[in-house]
């Protein structure tokens, strides 16, 4: 079992020292090697707070538009007042900033209508 391991070892010196590279000369001797600097990051389109607030807006306008669409197709009711009082009430907050509370009432206004609330790309 040990020389199996030995044996294992030096396969495995011999073998990275003939794939490794070889150091060029200038690093060798203690010369600076120029490493071009990686701008992969620049064409990035914003930080997770701006994404995260660009959904939820986004989500509000998907939500406000589902609302909009199912009211046209219904006849007017004490049920469709309420829900368009709690989806003027969600859009108020969708623009006023607290987007999670108005995506909550959006939401809820489209269901008491008798509508699933879709997630639109």
């Amino acid at each position: 079992m040990f020389m199996q391991k030995t044996i294992a070892l030096a396969f495995a010196a011999v073998l990275a020292t003939t794939t490794l590279p070889v150091l060029p000369p200038a690093v060798a001797q203690g010369n600076p090697v120029f490493i071009p600097p990686n701008h992969s990051r620049d064409d990035l389109h914003g930080e997770h707070y701006d994404t995260v607030q660009a959904n939820y807006t986004r989500r509000c306008t998907s939500l406000d538009g589902q609302f909009t669409r199912l009211r046209a197709s219904m006849a007017n009711s004490t049920m469709l007042q309420q829900a368009s009082a709690l989806h003027d009430q969600g859009v108020a907050h969708c623009n006023g900033g607290a987007r999670l509370q108005g995506i909550d009432e959006l939401t809820a206004a489209i269901r008491q209508i008798g509508g699933i609330p879709r997630v639109e790309l």
